[in-house]
């Protein structure tokens, strides 16, 4: 099998935004849609699985940002602060 990457780890419930395809806006500067992330799509993909703060509904999204303090990012990777 595949070896997991360490690469992908990020820490359970991050706020992620996802990209909103120009097509599908309601609003022409809204490009992006506020989340949490819950999970990867499969170990071998980069596509995460976010779910909506006002839909409540899960998207699988490839083009997304991930925000994390730099504070979690150093305690989750245990390089201390």
């Amino acid at each position: 099998g595949n070896r997991p990457s360490v690469s992908k780890l990020v820490p359970f419930y991050t706020r992620t935004y996802v990209h909103v395809a120009k097509e599908q806006r309601k609003d022409q500067l809204l490009s992006a849609l506020r989340g949490r992330m819950i999970g990867f799509h499969s170990m071998q993909s980069n596509t995460v699985k976010v779910i909506m703060d006002d839909t409540n509904r899960v998207v699988h999204s490839r083009s997304f940002l991930l925000t994390i303090s730099v504070a979690i990012y150093l305690a989750w990777f245990g390089m201390g602060i």
